[in-house]
């Protein structure tokens, strides 16, 4: 049960689209020419998430199996955060890859061990910096 939760644990997601963007905008440009079209770079940031989340009751024993009769009896569109009871769902998703495109963050990342993922770019980088290629590295893909 420990190593299922540890192995889940997720952090926080950096989504970086391009390694390049321009904004051309009436806000940023002195001499915008209102017959070319408006672009613009968005930044999101949440404040105080991790504050958020020490608020938040943390489940802390009495973990326990569901059993074959019980996961066919649990209704999930039934569950209320206000229950006695919490669940960790450890689910497969279908999810077809011609969705990819049309959504912003994936639906579920998951930790991935870096193994051959480097670029040459990547790869270079670490050589000159003295150092090694790691299975020890996680990403969230």
């Amino acid at each position: 049960m420990y190593l299922r939760i540890e192995n889940n644990i997720r952090g926080g997601i950096c989504y970086v689209r391009k390694r390049y963007s321009c904004s051309y905008n009436r806000f940023v440009t002195e001499s915008f020419d209102e017959k070319r079209e408006e672009s613009y770079v968005r930044v999101v940031n949440v404040n105080n998430l991790h504050g958020y989340t020490m608020t938040q009751f943390l489940l802390i024993g009495n973990f326990k199996y569901l059993s074959k009769s019980e996961i066919k009896d649990l209704n999930v569109l039934e569950l209320s955060a206000k229950d006695n009871v919490e669940y960790f769902l450890d689910v497969d998703l279908l999810y077809p890859s011609k969705l990819y495109d049309s959504h912003d963050f994936p639906l579920a990342p998951e930790h991935t061990e870096i193994t051959d993922m480097f670029s040459p770019y990547q790869i270079k980088l670490l050589k000159n910096q003295g150092l090694k290629l790691s299975n020890q590295n996680h990403k969230l893909t």
